[in-house]
């Protein structure tokens, strides 16, 4: 964390245009930006291009934390902001778990 914030305070010293761009970030934090500037755009399939109902962008948000934390569910529920009971909760209730029922 320290090495990010002392890369972070470097470019925005050099910068001349009060704005960071990737440009002024060193060649390994700007391959990290890019990756992070294309996770940031939509995919294909997702919210934007196929309207899911509440229910399903929660059992796809769920997926998604679940495959994030390597199938840990309480560290799911962490990162979910919820207590691991809730997360069992919605596993019920969608058949067992996301994306299974």
């Amino acid at each position: 964390m320290r090495e990010l914030e002392n890369v972070l305070a470097r470019a925005v010293a050099a910068s001349s245009r009060g704005v960071v761009l990737p440009e002024d970030l060193p060649p390994l934090a700007s391959a990290a930006a890019a990756a992070v500037a294309e996770a940031a755009q939509p995919a294909p399939g997702g919210i934007d291009h196929d309207w899911p109902s509440l229910g399903e962008l929660e059992r796809r948000y769920v997926e998604r934390v679940l495959a994030h934390c390597g199938g840990n569910k309480t560290g799911a529920a962490q990162v979910l902001g919820v207590d691991r009971r809730t997360l069992q909760r919605l596993f019920a209730r969608q058949g067992g778990r996301p994306g299974s029922g």
